[in-house]
């Protein structure tokens, strides 16, 4: 398990972007399991995460690579483009390995990724990692 710098508060606002109904609740579940007790906005589009996001106030970003006809990296970029926006964490979710999208969208400003399928373990691990990098002042 990785080890924790700065302890993430269990009450964070989650905001998690797929397209598919089955992985939003997944991962609703995945983060409920972990303990956390904030609210979890589920969206399917970039059109409805940017409204959550502009609406409320947002502590961690999950979002799937491939949504239906879109692409979460481009949900990055114009996150990654509002200085207010640039200290939340943002984990890429991708059915693909592929290092050169990785590294993409870690250039592009991800904090981390998790290939699908994952494992609870692997999961939780990619959240820690993800927060303790906007919050220490580290880098992946």
């Amino acid at each position: 398990m990785a080890t924790l710098k700065v302890k993430i508060p269990k009450d964070i606002h989650f905001l998690i972007l797929d397209d598919m109904e089955t992985m939003r609740l997944g991962m609703e579940r995945e983060i409920r399991e972990l303990g956390f007790t904030g609210e979890i906005s589920l969206t399917q589009s970039i059109s409805q995460a940017w409204g959550v996001l502009s609406n409320k106030p947002v502590d961690f970003i999950l979002s799937d690579w491939n949504l239906e006809g879109e692409l979460g990296i481009d949900f990055l970029k114009k996150v990654r483009e509002v200085p207010k926006f640039k200290s939340i964490p943002f984990v890429m979710i991708t059915t693909e390995d592929d290092v050169s999208k990785i590294l993409e969208a870690v250039r592009l400003g991800a904090s981390n990724y998790i290939v699908k399928p994952w494992d609870k373990k692997d999961f939780f691990t990619r959240i820690i990692t993800a927060w303790d990098m906007h919050h220490s002042g580290a880098s992946l």
